[in-house]
């Protein structure tokens, strides 16, 4: 009977990391690697660890640092991600979402926030009172996306920090749960049907 393996031996058939070569890393290793990036002394590269990855997948974790968080590279990570965007006229970005609002993707530099925003029309001659009541319960009930009333129009929203770099796929996945949580709200609340 062989000895129960040393964890802090490198192991092809731990699920804890590996090099590109295919060799494992040790726990040690990759916590002096953790170490390393969190102090900001070393920078993922792609292939060299796969924490929590599926058994032969590499997560590559690519910051996009905040000076790099414009329009054009936001179009690109969306149209990677199979996403319909869009630039119009003025340069700004529209996503689609898959069965839900599209999205208006606003980037303010000042705070470093990305802007996801959804805008609906009131269906004319509704009430100000009723206009208010919806948002309200959307709000009070509801979190990750904020409600207002506009004149005629609904807005919803919801921001993002990008403050010293952000991952891709953050952006991504934040605005299909914005989406998301923006069609279950209206399709719960909007009980008199108001918003068209």
């Amino acid at each position: 009977m062989n000895p129960p393996p040393d964890e802090n031996q490198p192991n092809e058939n731990k699920p804890n990391g590996g090099t590109p070569n295919g060799e494992a890393h040790s726990r040690e290793q990759i916590r002096k690697l953790i170490e390393g990036y969190l102090k900001g002394e070393n920078r993922f590269r792609p292939g060299e660890v796969r924490l929590g990855a599926p058994e032969g997948e590499v997560m590559t974790p690519e910051l996009i640092r905040e000076d790099e968080v414009a329009t054009a590279r936001l179009h690109a990570l969306f149209k990677a991600a199979f996403m319909k965007a869009e630039l119009d006229d003025d340069g700004d970005l529209r996503v689609g979402t898959e069965g839900g609002p599209r999205v208006w993707v606003l980037i303010n530099d000042g705070r470093k926030m990305l802007r996801f925003m959804a805008l609906y029309a009131f269906v004319e001659g509704t009430p100000d009172d009723q206009k208010l009541e919806l948002v309200n319960a959307m709000n009070d009930n509801l979190i990750m996306v904020r409600f207002a009333v506009s004149g005629e129009s609904l807005t919803a929203d919801y921001y993002l920090s990008y403050e010293e770099g952000i991952l891709p796929y953050q952006i991504v996945h934040s605005l299909r749960a914005m989406a998301r949580v923006v069609t279950n709200a209206l399709a719960e609340y909007d009980t008199r049907n108001i918003v068209s």
